[in-house]
């Protein structure tokens, strides 16, 4: 009777997994158009949600830096509506999708000394492309393991289809 009830249960959990981290591709740094030497980046403030969305939105992703990852790869995406947002599992949330857009990604770390310092949010004017840098800090030690460290922000709605993640690695 439990193999009946637990099997569903067990199918439905590996294909929301499969789904969350479908999204998931890295894509790679092209600065070749600009070929006036001059950089127009714009830095975007991330909006400070209310304290109940925050915790939620933690605690959600949250949940899945574990060591169990499907794909070992780097990816960011972009979230422009609620129900986009409940197919990955998260509910219950105020977020006004019609002002703002979550962003939201996973860097791969291959110890426990890993974690994000710093996120930024830039525009580049010149190819039109965004840049989302996350700046990993790597601790001397830590336990030998490979896991994502998930991290989200909520920007002012924008159109996001150019949107790149950078990822680098500083040493303590």
């Amino acid at each position: 009777m439990k193999s009946k009830v637990l099997l569903p249960m067990v199918a439905t959990v590996i294909l929301a997994g499969a789904m969350f981290l479908a999204g998931c591709e890295k894509e790679k740094i092209t600065n070749e158009n600009n070929t006036s030497g001059v950089q127009e980046e714009t830095a975007l403030n991330p909006i400070v949600p209310d304290s109940s969305v925050k915790e939620k939105l933690d605690d959600f992703f949250s949940k899945w830096e574990d060591t169990v990852t499907v794909k070992f790869t780097d990816c960011i995406n972009v979230i422009n509506g609620m129900d986009e947002l409940k197919k990955l599992g998260c509910d219950n949330l105020k977020i006004d999708f019609n002002k703002y857009s979550l962003i939201w990604g996973k860097v791969m770390a291959y110890h426990t000394g890993y974690s994000i310092q710093n996120r930024t949010l830039y525009y580049d004017g010149v190819n039109g492309t965004y840049h989302y840098d996350v700046i990993l800090h790597v601790g001397d030690s830590g336990y030998g393991v490979v896991y994502g460290i998930y991290f989200w922000d909520i920007f002012p709605k924008k159109n996001y289809k150019n949107l790149v993640l950078n990822v680098k690695t500083i040493k303590s």
